[in-house]
């Protein structure tokens, strides 16, 4: 039988008793723990949110490209994180721009996109929309970008102008 072995019975004893401490330890931290999170929970709730904006050692503060507030941001992304070829510019740059941008940048591009782009923080003139852009190029090195954009004919933003640093 299970009782007959007095060493099972002081075995089976001293679980009990520790089984018993355990228990007695937790209902006596348990209301400690409970008052250390709703002190904790009240100060955090106490403190103000405040967000932080992504930043860029170059840039500065930097915008998501798919959720811009400025939809000439995207029209920035879209150019220069895609490919370059023969259609580029009549897609990205506006009519009266595409030959001068053409003749001065061709190189660059042909030897840049796609690239992963940052987007810093844009601003507004009057019909123009400037966009800061970090291109990150596949074969390593990085160039800051300052893109100027307008909308054509058909409401479209495109590239008026950039320039490197």
């Amino acid at each position: 039988m299970m009782f007959d072995n007095p060493a099972h019975l002081i075995h089976h004893g001293s679980m009990r008793r520790s089984n018993l401490v355990i228990a007695c330890l937790l209902l006596i931290c348990m209301p400690i723990a409970a008052a250390a999170y709703g002190t904790a929970a009240e100060a955090l709730q106490a403190q103000p949110f405040k967000p932080v904006m992504p930043s860029h050692p170059v840039l500065g503060a930097i915008t998501d490209p798919v959720s811009a507030p400025h939809p000439a941001i995207r029209s920035v992304h879209l150019a220069f994180s895609g490919f370059y070829g023969a259609d580029w510019y009549e897609l990205h740059v506006i009519e009266g721009s595409r030959s001068v941008l053409s003749k001065t940048y061709d190189a660059f591009l042909a030897r840049t996109l796609p690239a992963r782009t940052i987007t810093g923080s844009y601003k507004e003139s009057g019909s123009q929309v400037s966009v800061p852009l970090w291109l990150e190029r596949a074969h390593g090195d990085s160039v800051r970008i300052d893109v100027t954009l307008e909308k054509d004919a058909a409401g479209i933003w495109r590239i008026i102008s950039f320039s490197t640093r």
